[in-house]
C-alpha cells in the first residue's frame, strides 16, 4: 500500500531534487503543491506517482481535505522580498498546515536556515533583530514549533549554503554566481580572509529527506552541511584546481574589509554587518555520510568538476 506525502515547494532546486527522488520510489505516493506550475522543469504526466495541485500554502481550501490522507508532510516552501508575503509564507501558513494535520501522518518535515542558528545550534539571538525578512521570519516559525499540538512529529532541517540545479532543474542561488565568482577568480586569488562554513548538494539534502522519513525516532533539529572549511582552504583549493597560483597573498582582516566597504559604494544592511564580524559559520552538522548514503559533490574540487569547469 502506497504512502501519501505532501510536498510544497517542488518548483524550487531542493524541490525539484526531491521530486526527482521521491518519483524513483513506486512506495509513495506524491501531491505536489505548487503555486504555479510553469515553473516546473519536469513534466508531471511522465511521474506516475506524482499529482500536481496548483495553489500555495495560503490556499487552506484548495488542500485541507488531503491532510486526513497524509502519511507525511515536507514543506520547503519559502518567500522573500515582499514583507508581507514572507511572513505569511514562511510563519502563518506553515503552522496552520502543521496544527492541522491528522493523526494518520507520521512525519513533518520543515525546512528553514542554518542562519537562525548559532556555533551551538542553538537559536541566534540576532537572527530574529537584525535578520533580513528571509531569516527573521525562518527563526520565528522555528520558535513557535514547539508549541503545536504536532511538535512531536516534526523535524526541522537547517540546510547551510545549498549548491545545486542544472539544465533540468533551477540554480541555487550559490551556484547561479559561481560563473561569475570562478571568472573573478584571478583577482580572488590574492586574497586570504578568515571565515568559515558548510555547504551540501541538493542531492544529497533529497536523499537525507527520504532516509529520514523512515527512520525512528528523528532528531527535532539537523544543520544539513559537509564538514566546514575555511575561507583561506576553499580559495587555496579551488585556484590550485583552476590552475591560479599567486606568488603574494592580501589579508584582508575585519579592519581592512570595513575599510574597504567605506570607500567602494557598498550598501550594507545590519545582517550583512552582523555576518562580517561573526564570520566563522561552524555548526554541528550532519550530510549523507553520516547517514551511510553517497555524497554528491562535498569538496571543492568536486563542485567545480560538476559545473564544467576541468582541473
Amino acid at each position: 500500500m502506497r504512502q501519501n506525502i505532501l510536498l510544497a515547494g517542488a518548483s524550487g532546486c531542493v524541490g525539484h531534487y526531491l521530486v526527482e527522488e521521491l518519483a524513483q520510489r513506486p512506495e509513495y505516493q506524491v501531491y505536489l503543491l505548487v503555486r504555479n506550475r510553469a515553473r516546473l522543469r519536469f513534466a508531471p504526466e511522465q511521474l506516475p506517482n506524482c499529482q500536481i495541485l496548483e495553489a500555495d500554502l495560503g490556499d487552506w481550501d484548495r488542500y485541507r481535505g488531503l491532510l486526513a490522507e497524509m502519511d507525511y508532510v515536507i514543506n520547503v516552501a519559502a518567500a522573500w522580498g515582499d514583507p508581507d508575503l514572507t511572513e505569511k509564507v514562511n510563519v502563518t501558513y506553515p503552522l496552520r498546515l502543521y496544527e492541522h494535520v491528522h493523526e494518520r501522518c507520521q512525519k513533518i518535515i520543515h525546512f528553514s536556515t542554518a542562519s537562525i542558528l548559532g556555533r551551538d545550534n542553538q537559536l541566534l539571538e540576532a537572527a530574529k533583530t537584525l535578520g533580513t525578512d528571509y531569516v527573521r521570519t525562518k527563526y520565528l516559525c522555528y520558535e513557535q514549533i514547539s508549541q503545536l499540538r504536532t511538535a512531536a512529529k516534526i523535524t526541522t532541517l537547517c540546510p547551510t549554503l545549498i549548491l545545486g540545479g542544472d539544465k533540468d532543474k533551477p540554480y541555487s542561488h550559490v551556484c547561479g554566481g559561481l560563473p561569475n565568482l570562478v571568472k573573478w577568480m584571478g583577482w580572488i586569488q590574492w586574497i586570504r580572509s578568515e571565515g568559515s562554513f558548510h555547504f551540501i548538494h541538493a542531492r544529497d539534502i533529497a536523499r537525507i529527506v527520504c532516509h529520514l522519513m523512515q527512520q525512528s525516532p528523528v532528531d527535532p533539529l539537523l544543520v544539513l552541511g559537509n564538514p566546514n572549511i575555511t575561507i583561506n582552504e576553499c580559495i587555496e583549493r579551488a585556484c590550485k584546481y583552476l590552475g591560479h597560483n599567486a606568488p603574494l597573498k592580501y589579508d584582508l582582516s575585519l579592519s581592512r574589509a570595513r575599510q574597504l566597504v567605506k570607500w567602494l559604494p557598498i550598501s550594507m544592511a545590519p545582517w550583512d554587518e552582523f555576518c562580517m564580524d561573526y564570520r566563522d559559520f561552524r555548526y554541528r552538522s550532519v550530510n549523507a555520510a553520516t547517514f551511510g548514503l553517497p555524497v554528491v559533490a562535498g569538496t571543492v574540487e568536486e563542485v567545480l568538476g560538476m559545473y564544467g569547469y576541468p582541473s
